[in-house]
């Protein structure tokens, strides 16, 4: 019996200790954001290779409750099967905030979640804090055809505008993916790989200035931008 209740008293603290990984709060502009914990080392997505080291704090994401379309990839029979997601609560303008506290304690966001705002198609602007150091998926030699495009804004066609802060060093696999609303990008001098599509699709786009300090550019990073004329290294 003793055996019993320690088993299930174990399975509380568990329990709890599982969900405090990950919670929800409200960010500046209004809207609820999902918050996890990271311990400075980000999954890099691949199922094979080493993982990103980044620093601690937490990343951040549209609120967990929406609903998620589940698509198998018919070309690539050992990827993963994709999640889209499909949430109609966050719109407008969003300001992500540098901090955010949980239970009496404030932590760094540090990141953009690799499907953090896929499909939210009624965001317009994002604001970006100076605490985040990568946007979504980080790549590496071990490419699977399902992380090539979802990227944390894919799919946010109403987005116009959104700022990328000095702190960012990493834009990510398909960060801005379909954003084919957005007509400028600013990408700063702390930008030292723009991974592969991460820009795919973004039609309205009609220029880009690349800053010296970046040094890589992932396979179609600025595939079918059909309004893109120029681009300035």
């Amino acid at each position: 019996m003793k055996k019993i209740l320690l088993l299930i008293a174990f399975t509380a603290i568990l329990g709890q200790h599982i969900q405090a990984q990950e919670f929800n709060a409200i960010a500046p502009s209004g809207q609820t954001l999902h918050y996890k914990f990271c311990n400075g080392i980000i999954d890099n997505g691949s199922h094979e290779g080493p993982e990103q080291l980044h620093p601690s704090g937490v990343v951040v994401s549209a609120n967990t409750l929406f609903d998620t379309i589940i698509i198998d990839d018919e070309y690539c029979e050992d990827c993963p099967t994709r999640h889209y997601y499909l949430d109609t609560t966050i719109s407008g303008y969003l300001i992500i905030p540098d901090t955010v506290s949980f239970e009496g304690i404030s932590y760094s966001v540090v990141g953009i979640d690799q499907y953090g705002f896929n499909n939210c198609r009624r965001l317009i602007a994002v604001y970006l804090p100076n605490s985040i150091s990568y946007i979504g998926h980080i790549d590496d030699l071990n490419r699977y055809w399902d992380t090539n495009t979802i990227g944390p804004f894919f799919g946010c066609t109403g987005l116009r505008s959104v700022n990328i802060p000095n702190s960012v060093s990493t834009i990510g696999t398909g960060s801005f993916s379909g954003c084919s609303g957005l007509t400028s990008i600013i990408i700063p001098n702390s930008v030292t790989s723009i991974e592969e599509h991460a820009f795919y699709g973004c039609s309205g786009l009609s220029s880009v200035n690349l800053p010296n300090s970046v040094g890589s550019i992932g396979w179609e990073a600025f595939s079918r931008c059909t309004g893109l004329s120029s681009i300035t290294i």
